[in-house]
């Protein structure tokens, strides 16, 4: 049996469904079509589901998202002596993060001289404005070049403004600072959960 082509045929569009009918009915003919049907109907529910998946849950509204967070920093600080054993530390910088991008960096720590720790307090904001602030610990420790030391701040994301409103997260810092420029750079690496 041949399939004829006339130009009643090739007037007609061709689809799935016109392709099926040009095939000669024969016994099983109907049932495999309709199972070929439904397999390309299940690869195309696959196909949607799975792009939907590789879709980040930003994308959805209302959804969180915790992403890392990591990046560089420098800066400059000054320090301010408290009798007895206290060091108020002022600082400011720049730097790059992923999910932030340029930002610009203040923070404050009070360091007890006897232990090279204290509470630590920071606020970054991005080119656009957007801001967070963070509340951690910081504590120094010698590198055995005079004048240097290397600070260790682990720092949680307390509130915030624009898209970083509802952020949370953690991140450490470490930096070394020279204690005579009072200049300071170091890297960071956490996680934020953006909302």
């Amino acid at each position: 049996m041949g399939l004829q082509l006339g130009s009643s045929w090739m007037a007609r569009p061709l689809t799935l469904e016109s392709y099926v009918q040009c095939k000669p009915p024969g016994p099983g003919r109907r049932r495999r079509s309709q199972m070929n049907i439904k397999r390309i109907a299940v690869i195309y529910l696959v196909l949607i589901v799975g792009f939907g998946a590789l879709q980040t849950p930003a994308v959805f509204a209302g959804a969180s998202q915790e992403v890392p967070f990591k990046g560089s920093l420098v800066g400059n600080e000054t320090d301010t002596f408290t009798p007895p054993n206290l060091i108020q530390v002022n600082g400011f910088g720049s730097g790059n993060a992923t999910h932030v991008g340029l930002f610009t960096l203040d923070y404050q720590v009070l360091v007890d001289l006897t232990t090279g720790s204290g509470p630590a307090s920071a606020q970054l904001t991005s080119a656009n404005g957007d801001t967070f602030f963070c509340e951690g610990n910081g504590q120094a420790t010698e590198t055995g070049v005079p004048g240097l030391v290397m600070v260790t701040e682990s720092y949680a994301i307390v509130s915030g403004t624009g898209r970083f409103a509802d952020a949370t997260g953690q991140f450490t810092v470490v930096r070394q600072v020279n204690l005579i420029t009072g200049d300071t750079s170091g890297e960071f690496s956490g996680s934020i959960m953006l909302h």
